[in-house]
């Protein structure tokens, strides 16, 4: 597919302003140490009706103990 991975923090990342009608986040945020600048810097890419999707683990799963 050709399909570009980039491995560099988001804000080093070469993607335009608007790029993106919506953005998933599923347990990302709770890696980050800066989870609001992140945030910030994930918003830039959004388009001006663009939504964010973020999730969270469920730290009291089963899995999780």
């Amino acid at each position: 597919y050709k399909v570009p991975i980039y491995t560099q923090p988001l804000e080093l990342c070469p993607f335009p302003e608007g790029l993106a009608d919506a953005l998933i986040f599923t347990d990302v945020l709770a890696h980050m140490h800066h989870p609001r600048d992140f945030l910030r810097d994930a918003g830039r890419l959004l388009s001006p009706k663009g939504i964010v999707l973020v999730a969270f683990p469920d730290l009291w799963s089963m899995e999780s103990r």
